[in-house]
């Protein structure tokens, strides 16, 4: 059988393994659910730390002082900004601290940039 082991969806029919067979059900109609105010809560502090954590890697220069800051590497970045802000419910200041720190050097220094584009305090 071709469907043996398939999970997963595909367009509107999703397949689920129950058992050891293979069960192509439509897609669940969410459009009426009701949400708890502690999951709209969530819901909105997700789209917040989403939208922090896009700008805070847009620049490729901060992106890697932030992972320095995070001790993980730059492609993690972006998890590592929610996983915090997730942990702490939004009262994280590990970024908040290094985002003032981090504007206000880049700001000052701007006028010395290197040929590279790098900020000369940042020089390995």
């Amino acid at each position: 059988h071709f469907l043996n082991g398939v999970s997963g969806k595909m367009k509107n029919v999703v397949f689920r393994q129950i058992g050891d067979k293979t069960v192509a059900c439509a897609v669940p109609d969410m459009s009426r659910r009701i949400l708890s105010e502690k999951q709209k809560e969530s819901n909105l502090l997700m789209r917040r730390v989403i939208e922090l954590a896009r700008k805070a890697i847009a620049d490729p220069l901060q992106k890697e002082q932030i992972a320095k800051v995070y001790k993980v590497p730059v492609n993690k970045v972006f998890r590592a900004i929610v996983k915090d802000y997730m942990q702490t419910k939004g009262k994280s200041t590990t970024l908040d601290n290094y985002s003032a720190l981090f504007q206000s050097r880049f700001i000052t220094n701007a006028k010395t940039r290197n040929k590279s584009g790098l900020n000369s305090i940042y020089k390995a």
